[in-house]
């Protein structure tokens, strides 16, 4: 998802919101499919806490193998 296409379609709504909505989000007869877990996944790629925490695992993963 490219962040300034998001900005330009629906710049009132904020990443946390658009996040909200999609994890609530529940299939019915006019609309099946669940959200796909890509669209998930980059949502939660686009925040800046999600950088943070895959930085600390990895940090994680390297203690673990000098032990």
């Amino acid at each position: 998802m490219d962040r300034s296409i998001r900005t330009e379609v629906c710049p009132s709504i904020s990443l946390p919101l658009v996040k909200r909505i999609l994890c609530n989000f529940t299939p019915d007869e006019f609309c099946p499919d669940p959200v796909p877990g890509a669209v998930l996944e980059e949502v939660n790629a686009e925040s800046p806490i999600y950088e943070v925490i895959k930085g600390m695992w990895r940090l994680f993963g390297e203690v673990l193998e000098l032990l």
